[in-house]
C-alpha cells in the first residue's frame, strides 16, 4: 500500500523534516507562490519568489512581511478563475486539519497549480495518538500540554493559533493522497516527523509501548508510516491537465 506515493522518509523532528523538504525541492527562485493559509510566518525560505497570501485572518496577513499579495478571504469559498493553472507552488501549512471541508480545498488548490508546478501539504497525522487526542480534546487541554512540553514557546503560539481543530476524515492520508490523484498531482515525497509531545511523552512512558498504542491508530496505515509519524508533509507534482467532465451520465 503506497498511496501512490513514491518516496517515503521518516524523520526525527519538524527541523529535520523542514531540512529534507528544502533540499528536495531545490532553487526556489522567482516562482509565483500561493501561501494558502498563509498566517504570519513561512516555514520556507521564499525571499526571492513572488508569493502571494491567503489567509481568513486579517490580522495574520497584516503581520506577514514576506507576502507581495494579501487576500483576505475563506479558502471554502474564495475564487479566482486568474488563479487557475498559474503557480508554481502551492504551500498549504497545518491549514487542512482547520478546514470544514477539506477535501474541496486540496482539489482547488491542484487546480490553481500550473502544470509541471508543485503543492507542499503539512498536517498532522490524524491516524497517530497525537491526532487522536488533539481531535477529541478542548484547545484549553491543548494550551496545557503545550505549556508543560515547550513553555517558552506556548504564549505566541496560541496567540497565532486559535482556529478550531476538526481534524476531519479527509484529512486522513489516504484520502489526502486520492485528492491528489484526482487532481493530476503525483506525490513523490511524503516526510513524518515526530512531535514534541511525542518525545516528551517517551521519556515517562517506555518508547515500546507508545510506539505500540501508536501503531493500533495507525489502521490500516500500520506497516507503511512510522509510528511515530506524527506530523506529516506531502510534495505533489502537477504533471497534467485534468481531464475535462464530457457531462455524459
Amino acid at each position: 500500500m503506497t498511496y501512490g506515493i513514491t518516496q517515503y522518509v521518516h524523520t526525527r523532528s519538524l527541523s529535520e523534516a523542514t531540512d529534507h523538504l528544502t533540499r528536495h525541492l531545490g532553487s526556489l527562485q522567482t516562482l509565483k507562490v500561493l501561501e494558502a493559509g498563509c498566517g504570519s510566518v513561512s516555514y520556507l525560505n521564499l525571499d526571492q519568489c513572488y508569493v502571494v497570501g491567503i489567509d481568513i485572518s486579517r490580522e495574520q496577513l497584516d503581520r506577514n512581511p514576506l507576502l507581495n499579495e494579501r487576500v483576505h478571504g475563506d479558502l471554502h469559498t474564495y475564487e479566482n478563475a486568474g488563479w487557475t493553472d498559474y503557480f508554481d507552488l502551492i504551500v498549504c501549512w497545518c491549514v487542512i486539519e482547520h478546514l470544514h471541508d477539506p477535501g474541496s480545498v486540496i482539489a482547488k488548490l491542484a487546480r490553481w497549480t500550473r502544470p509541471g508546478g508543485r503543492i507542499v501539504l503539512a498536517f498532522p497525522n490524524p491516524q497517530s495518538l497525537r491526532g487522536v487526542v488533539t481531535k477529541y480534546t478542548p484547545l484549553g487541554f491543548h494550551r496545557f500540554i503545550k505549556g508543560i512540553v515547550r513553555p517558552r514557546h506556548a504564549r505566541s503560539y496560541f496567540r497565532k493559533h486559535t482556529f478550531k481543530t476538526y481534524m476531519r476524515r479527509d484529512v486522513r492520508l489516504n484520502r489526502v493522497a486520492d485528492r491528489l490523484r484526482a487532481g493530476s498531482c503525483d506525490t513523490d515525497l511524503l516526510l513524518s516527523y515526530e512531535t514534541p509531545e511525542g518525545t516528551f511523552l517517551k521519556k515517562y512512558v517506555p518508547p515500546r509501548i507508545v510506539d505500540a498504542v501508536s501503531s493500533w491508530f495507525l489502521g490500516e496505515l500500520r506497516g507503511f508510516l512510522s509510528p511515530a509519524a506524527e506530523g506529516l508533509i506531502l510534495v505533489s507534482n502537477r504533471h497534467a491537465m485534468p481531464v475535462p467532465d464530457s457531462g455524459a451520465p
